[in-house]
């Protein structure tokens, strides 16, 4: 038995050695694998289905709300973006990817300075990566490919102020 649990934890420890998140820049997607949260009515949610039922987004936490709508008519892709408020939103995937992607933005009214950390998890719920990078003033493209593929990304906002929140609008899965 403690020959499996050495053998299982030095497999373990490779395939994590060698997951790894790389930036990816704008990729072509077909429906249902592009979702700009067009589908649902404008309101606040704890989940939703996404990607034509291929995948949910849900917040991270017990309170706060998935806020879908159209705040200062800013939407990227009218008539909707995903703004998390007071919380933050993962993704899950029925089948996993090998990219994601999105366009991001400072949300109206917040109050930076704002970091957005993607933390990837494959079908075992194990980490592959997790990066961190500036969220912008204005909608800009944010994407990644992972090794292995990625079935779950938690979407964070890291600020220093309670008001500091992202913008986030026309998603792409590979």
């Amino acid at each position: 038995m403690k020959k499996l649990i050495c053998l299982l934890s030095l497999v373990v420890a490779s395939v994590l050695a060698q997951a790894q998140v790389f930036p990816s820049g704008f990729f072509p997607a077909v429906p249902p694998f592009i979702d700009g949260f067009d589908g649902i009515p404008a309101g606040l949610y704890t989940s939703f289905p996404m990607f034509g039922g291929n995948g949910v987004a849900a917040r991270t936490t017990a309170t706060g709300a998935l806020v879908v709508g159209n705040a200062g008519g800013l939407a990227l892709t009218a008539p909707n973006y995903l703004t998390p408020t007071n919380t933050n939103v993962t993704i899950k995937m029925v089948t996993p990817k090998t990219a994601f992607g999105g366009f991001f933005m400072l949300a109206p009214g917040s109050i930076g300075p704002v970091s957005i950390r993607f933390q990837f998890f494959d079908p075992l719920g194990l980490p592959i990566g997790s990066v961190v990078v500036p969220c912008p003033a204005a909608w800009s493209w944010i994407g990644w490919t992972t090794m292995p593929n990625w079935q779950r990304v938690e979407i964070d906002a890291i600020t220093t102020s309670t008001a500091g929140a992202i913008a986030m609008d026309e998603f792409r899965v590979a």
